[in-house]
């Protein structure tokens, strides 16, 4: 059982959160220990009062027991571990307690609260709190039966990933995963060896390095919040300074977020926007059979509860009528008779207690499983919904570098040639491609009409590379002499070709570079040039 404790004050804040019913599937007040009120808001009061005439501004001390994963603990098992504690803080034995259960998400946990006032009007010290909850962890551990996690058997080996309630929060701001932002720093951490490294690594990820108002570093997201670099890295002050240097040479955090602000563009925002509007919708359905769930499992309860109250006081009624009263109570009294049956009342006030622990003990586990089958399904659906985050995160990092003009470049040209290996290309046009790499290209000549040979493209009446007539819209070819047509060599002009004679020439010209190419595949002379 994983056992956590601070001391704290704050007493009307702290009740509403441990009976917050909006947050928790179940929240139940167990015990009440040594206080005049019933309900937790009063009894906080009451604490609070007694601090009033002390110097003590932290009058509580506040504890979370959270069994292992997959383990259901059960109600003694829970007050096996608040008297453990107490049993390790000799100043809490018999001080006024609270125990509250919540349940959340398939898991059951509980919360205990002590008054740290003792009678004489003083506040108990509470040292070493943190090493002498790890032993009660240990301890409850070995009472499961459960191996204890690397953590707490060995502070070296915890896991990094681990966080507090203060990186909880925040993360649940930014709407990120906490274990997420810590590996991203982390890792960028341990993949670079100077400030400008480091920089780079977390602009892969859609976070700047800057100098904070109030420390020297800070990690700033892509919302503009920011973050401690030493709490989400669990880097230490002096490991800064030797790697990163002094702060003053960074951007200021309010630079940051200006640049961020420039740099983020409407379709980075639409695009963040579409994505979490996409999760929203994709995990309603599951909600709304959560709250149905929720609403069922509490009915449930509630109507146990009712079936218990009013066994319980139809059995009181029995085992009063038990107690004669008047002559013959006196004379069961004087003959030890009452206290047998006193005895027996006891035994059966115990079994019947008992009795009903049981009974919701079994309602409690059946429906933590019913329970547990839907979180199985949550937590895939967030799990994509994660990755969704990590890929989104990736792109913003794109977005955000492309205010260089050379990152541009670089993305647009590797965009152009995906497009164009989404067009389709014939053999005729692969062949021509790799003959224009080789710089093998045939080229095609004839004499001109003074008697000079004029160049001609590779296939003339021919799209570059396509093989295909040109549109009707294009240029026509040059025009051929009209000499070299009709024979009439003193004739001077000339006059654009015939469809005819065009489609001939583009005939010619085809069974020309075939047999080219046969020429080529047989002497293995891809250099050789022919002309008509």
């Amino acid at each position: 059982m994983i056992i956590k404790g601070n001391q704290r004050g704050g007493g009307q804040a702290l009740a509403v959160h441990l009976m917050n019913a909006r947050d928790n599937d179940h929240v139940e007040l167990h015990e009440v220990r040594g206080f005049l009120s019933d309900n937790l808001s009063g009894a906080f009061r009451e604490v609070e009062a007694a601090a009033a005439g002390t110097r003590c501004q932290q009058p509580f001390f506040s504890v979370s027991l959270n069994p292992p994963k997959g383990h259901n603990a059960t109600i003694e098992e829970f007050e096996r571990a608040a008297d453990l504690i107490e049993a390790k803080f000799p100043e809490l034995k018999g001080q006024p307690r609270t125990l509250i259960f919540h349940e959340k998400e398939g898991r059951r946990h509980c919360h205990a609260v002590w008054s740290r006032i003792t009678e004489r009007g003083v506040a108990a010290q509470l040292s070493h709190s943190r090493e002498k909850l790890k032993d009660v962890s240990r301890a409850m551990y070995a009472a499961m039966g459960i191996e204890a996690p690397a953590g707490i058997r060995d502070r070296q080996q915890r896991d990094p990933l681990n966080y507090n309630i203060d990186i909880w929060q925040q993360a649940k701001r930014l709407r990120e995963d906490p274990r997420d932002l810590k590996k991203i720093i982390q890792e960028a951490w341990a993949f670079s060896d100077d400030r400008a490294s480091f920089e780079r690594a977390l602009e892969q990820n859609a976070l700047h390095l800057a100098r904070g108002d109030r420390r020297g570093f800070v990690i700033v997201h892509h919302s503009g919040e920011a973050m401690s670099l030493t709490r989400f890295g669990e880097i230490g002050t002096r490991d800064l300074k030797a790697r990163l240097g002094d702060p003053a040479h960074l951007r200021t955090l309010d630079q940051v977020r200006t640049m961020l602000t420039d740099r983020l563009t409407g379709a980075a925002l639409t695009r963040a926007s579409v994505m979490r509007d996409r999760h929203r919708e994709e995990l309603r359905p599951l909600a709304d059979e959560h709250r149905t769930m929720k609403e069922a499992h509490r009915q449930q309860r509630q109507t146990l509860d009712g079936n218990q109250t009013r066994r319980a006081r139809q059995e009181a009624q029995a085992r009063a009528g038990r107690l004669r009263k008047g002559i013959m109570g006196l004379w069961d009294r004087l003959s030890g008779k009452r206290g047998k049956v006193s005895e027996l009342n006891a035994r059966e006030i115990d079994a019947g207690r008992v009795r009903d622990r049981a009974e919701k003990q079994t309602l409690i586990e059946t429906q933590m499983q019913e329970r547990g089958e839907l979180q199985g399904r949550i937590m895939q659906m967030r799990e994509r919904h994660r990755r969704d985050r990590q890929h989104h995160r990736a792109e913003l990092a794109v977005m955000l570098s492309m205010i260089r003009d050379d990152v541009r470049e670089t993305f647009t040209g590797h965009a152009q040639e995906i497009e164009d290996r989404k067009t389709p290309r014939t053999p005729r046009q692969t062949r021509r491609d790799r003959a224009e790499a080789r710089g093998t290209m045939p080229r095609i000549v004839r004499p001109d009409s003074t008697g000079r040979e004029a160049e001609i493209s590779p296939v003339e009446g021919r799209e570059d590379g396509t093989g295909e007539s040109a549109p009707e819209n294009e240029q026509a070819p040059a025009a051929q002499p009209e000499a070299a047509r009709d024979g009439n060599s003193g004739a001077g002009e000339s006059r654009p070709w015939t469809a005819e004679e065009r489609a001939k020439a583009i005939e010619a010209e085809r069974e020309r570079q075939e047999q080219a190419q046969r020429d080529r595949s047989n002497d293995n002379d891809p250099g050789r040039t022919f002309d008509p």
